[in-house]
């Protein structure tokens, strides 16, 4: 090659195509999402759409096996206030329901229900409601409710009657409904509520023991003696 000597002219290539990063808003974040209430930029947003790919929500359930279970909550007759029995609560008075005692102490349990005495409605002697009843002398009427594994919400309806409330059921408050208007009268405080339910309220059935034999003795053997004679 000769110094000075110019070198002819390669043909120029075009420059390969720039594909457009651009996107609309709409089809990143997808017809679900709304994008003024998102947080993070726009890379964050689209990996969050791409993790979320062929995921779909579960069915809400308070459970997940075959065994029957069981919530109990407690409605104030002065106030109204319902609140449901924490766990400890709940496995006690399960467990009384189930081997059909009368009555049941929740001593031991929490201060606020500490002394109290639930007596449960066994019969048509009873007033036909289980109440738990304090040492001084405040009622709350007590109610077991079955709870299916897909039972997420409870729906309690309560009536304020003679100054007290008290749970009904669809029948009674239509009951109470047409009795108010064949009288001409105002018709009582009902209210229907919904209660959320959560792991900490719901109880399975206590374990039963196998029965004992009291004619069949036991014999213990200790392990560790035997290997020494």
């Amino acid at each position: 090659r000769s110094r000075g000597k110019a070198e002819p002219a390669r043909p120029s290539q075009p420059a390969p195509p720039v594909q457009s990063r651009i996107q609309a808003l709409a089809d990143v974040l997808g017809e679900d999402d709304d994008a003024e209430g998102q947080v993070g930029s726009h890379a964050v947003r689209l990996g969050i759409k791409e993790q979320r790919a062929g995921l779909r929500s579960l069915k809400a359930q308070t459970h997940y096996d075959e065994l029957p279970r069981a919530a109990w909550l407690a409605l104030d007759t002065s106030s109204g206030e319902i609140q449901f029995y924490q766990k400890a609560a709940a496995e006690r008075l399960e467990s009384a329901f189930r081997n059909g005692r009368r009555s049941v102490p929740l001593a031991g349990l929490g201060k606020e229900i500490d002394g109290s005495i639930v007596s449960f409605a066994l019969g048509e002697e009873d007033s036909g409601a289980t109440l738990e009843t304090t040492l001084k002398g405040r009622q709350r009427e007590v109610q077991r409710i079955p709870v299916p594994a897909e039972l997420v919400e409870i729906r309690v309806i309560v009536a304020r009657q003679d100054g007290r409330w008290r749970m009904i059921d669809d029948q009674a408050k239509q009951e109470m409904l047409q009795q108010a208007e064949s009288d001409g009268v105002k018709p009582p405080k009902i209210e229907e509520r919904k209660l959320r339910l959560t792991a900490g309220e719901v109880v399975t059935p206590p374990v039963q023991l196998p029965p004992v034999n009291r004619a069949e003795r036991t014999y213990f053997i200790n392990q560790s003696c035997c290997e020494y004679y």
